[in-house]
Formats: structure tokens, sequence, C-alpha cells
């Protein structure tokens, strides 16, 4: 009873957190909000790992399976977790989370958009071959560099951060293990 409760939202909208604290809130009764409050952390996490649906063959073996992309971490606002949030292999609770938030949109969703979209315009299906593409890269490379400019400006970390980090995001599409598609990036533009 002296410990927290911590949950964090994995999805990519606008302030998941707030709707789910808010919601909460509201379907508590009231002296019962007090304690939610000061016991429960609800708090919003940057999703980098793809979760792609099943082949045919995989659901065959079992209807539960879920194939995923090769990143460990996630990155939660540590502002608004309960304390103390215990050490968990992977989850990272960082302060200033807008600004981690905004570098996943703008560096790893931006690429994401870029390569899924003029990658199934020029014919592709699976991500990795639209992401090593000449010319998609060309272009990818274009709006990492305009994107992370920006960043780098308005939140004042170093451009070699800011770099790597885009690297990084360009290395996980073309990583040739990946086996995501482009429908799957592309789809639902405005919730991602």
């Amino acid at each position: 009873p002296d410990r927290g409760l911590n949950l964090i939202t994995c999805e990519n909208w606008t302030h998941p957190g707030d709707v789910l604290r808010q919601a909460l809130t509201a379907a508590l009764p009231l002296e019962a909000t007090d304690f939610f409050r000061e016991r429960c952390g609800v708090a919003e996490s940057t999703v980098y790992r793809g979760c792609i649906e099943p082949t045919a063959a995989q659901q065959a073996l079992d209807p539960l399976a879920v194939q995923g992309t090769d990143y460990w971490q996630l990155q939660v606002d540590g502002d608004h977790l309960c304390q103390p949030f215990p050490a968990v292999p992977g989850i990272v609770p960082i302060t200033g989370f807008q600004t981690a938030l905004e570098r996943k949109l703008f560096t790893y969703s931006a690429l994401s958009a870029v390569i899924a979209y003029l990658g199934a315009a020029l014919g592709f299906r699976g991500l990795h071959e639209a992401a090593v593409d000449p010319r998609v890269v060309a272009v990818a490379q274009n709006a990492l560099r305009e994107s992370g400019a920006a960043l780098v400006r308005r939140h004042g970390h170093p451009m070699a951060e800011q770099e790597a980090h885009a690297a990084e995001s360009l290395a996980a599409f073309q990583d040739p293990r990946n086996p995501d598609t482009l429908e799957r990036h592309g789809r639902d533009p405005l919730r991602k």
C-alpha cells in the first residue's frame, strides 16, 4: 500500500498521458482522486520499437504472435512518474520529456514518413528496401538535416548529438532484418 503505481503510455498520439490521466481521474469517486494523484503516475514514452503483424506462418504457430524491431530502450517522462521509480532494464526516465518527444517526432517519425511515402511512390513494399534506395536516402538525409537544424536551434543540444540520433534512426530503417512494411508505416498519418 505504500508503493506507487505507474502507468506508461506507449502510443503515438498527442499527450496520451494527459488523456489517460484525465479519463481515470474523471472515472474515480471524488474521495479517491487525491490518492490517485499522490500514488499513481501516468507518463508518456517515446516509441521507437515497431510491432509488426506476424507472417501467416508465424500466426499459424501462435495466434498471438507479433514481430518486433530490435530496439530495447523506452524513454519515459520522468516528471510524471510516481517516485521512487524502480530501475527497470531498458526503461529510461528523463526530465524535459517534451524535448525527447520532439526529437523523436521530427527525426525518427519524420524519417519514417519520408521513407514510407516516397518508397511507396517508387513502388517498394518493404521498409528496408525503400530505406536503402539512393533516391530515398538523398531525400531522407535532406529532411534529417533540416529538422535536425531546427531541433538544435530550439532545444540547444549539440549538432553532433542530433546527427548521431539521425544516423541511428536511418540505420534502424535500413536494417535488413527489419520486416516492416511501407503500408504499416504510412497508414494513419494523423495519429502518428
